[in-house]
């Protein structure tokens, strides 16, 4: 464990970055291969409780075998767009008002860092990889727990305020996770490796 090194991948803040929604739909938006893994399930299932009007779940990512039947379950609830290019995405972002990435288990899901660089709260769980302050940049919530997400997508819902200002502040907390941060992150660390006594 002592020689294993932890290195935070990163975003492109020029590539990424907030713009004008245009539209007052509360827009809940999540990005990456539509599986299980990803917890699509129970973001389908948080979202399908809440009723709330003038809102909708956009799944951007294609789909996986393992996810087809829950995608069809809850089919009319949510508007798909699969495979789409970075700066299509950065549109997508930024017409959003909210970012989940519910993933059951994840190596490390860069479409955070993404979405908070374009002014976007998050509602991640604890296994996917990428870091944000709970309370502060939005929430961290357990796997498997559709009422969880719920509760945290109402939340963003009734409080505009509260969902401008955390998606502020992730904004402000993801800059130091660029690519250039990453090299010279990896840099500190081979340095670190290569002078230490053997």
């Amino acid at each position: 464990a002592r020689k294993l090194r932890r290195v935070h991948l990163g975003f492109d803040p020029v590539m990424f970055f907030p713009g004008e929604k245009k539209d007052d739909v509360f827009r809940v938006m999540y990005a990456g291969g539509l599986s299980v893994q990803k917890g699509i399930p129970y973001l389908l299932e948080a979202f399908s409780t809440l009723n709330i009007p003038n809102s909708e779940l956009l799944l951007v990512g294609d789909t996986y075998p393992d996810a087809r039947a829950t995608l069809s379950e809850y089919r009319g609830l949510f508007r798909h767009i699969r495979f789409v290019p970075q700066a299509e995405l950065l549109h997508h972002y930024q017409q959003s008002s909210v970012f989940v990435l519910p993933s059951l288990q994840d190596g490390f899901g860069m479409v955070v860092y993404e979405a908070a660089g374009c002014g976007l709260p998050v509602i991640i769980t604890e296994n996917v990889g990428a870091e944000i302050r709970h309370g502060k940049d939005g929430f961290v919530v357990p796997i498997r727990d559709a009422k969880a997400i719920a509760e945290k997508l109402r939340f963003f819902y009734e409080k505009p305020e509260e969902r401008k200002k955390m998606g502020r502040a992730a904004r402000d907390y993801v800059q130091q996770f660029t690519w250039d941060n990453y090299h010279q992150e990896v840099i500190a660390h081979y340095d670190a490796i290569f002078t230490q006594p053997r």
